[in-house]
């Protein structure tokens, strides 16, 4: 009797050197991932026979993303960056006045749609 699945590579695994299973010999070792994102998703239950049915062509009638505030990208990786920055610095690069960085620092002020778009891009190049 064989098994079917002796051959079949684990995508998973990788050997000290990173090559792939099916040119790796000795102990495989849990490949490294990095998580992008988690999102939180809500199942609508009345319309999840359809979904699986294929009866909903568009996902979003059936499907919810809710957004954790505390994992966004402004919260976790922007406001940390720009509390590190001087302030002379940001005001150069983004055109912002010193009082409204202050504020959008300090989490006192939400910036204006413009100004949170200058501050996106300044985090971007500053990466």
């Amino acid at each position: 009797m064989s098994c079917p699945h002796a051959s079949e590579s684990e995508s998973e695994s990788e050997d000290s050197g990173g090559r792939s299973p099916r040119q790796a010999q000795g102990l495989l070792l849990r490949r490294a991932i990095e998580v992008g994102s988690i999102p939180y998703i809500g199942k609508e239950a009345n319309r999840m026979e359809d979904a699986e049915a294929g009866t909903v062509h568009d996902l979003d009638e059936v499907l919810t993303e809710y957004k954790d505030p505390k994992r966004d990208t402004w919260v976790t990786e922007v406001l940390p960056r720009l509390r590190i920055t001087p302030v002379q610095d940001l005001v150069e690069t983004t055109g912002l006045s010193r009082r409204e960085i202050f504020r959008i620092r300090a989490g006192n002020a939400t910036p204006r749609p413009d100004a949170k778009r200058a501050l996106l891009e300044w985090a971007a190049l500053a990466i």
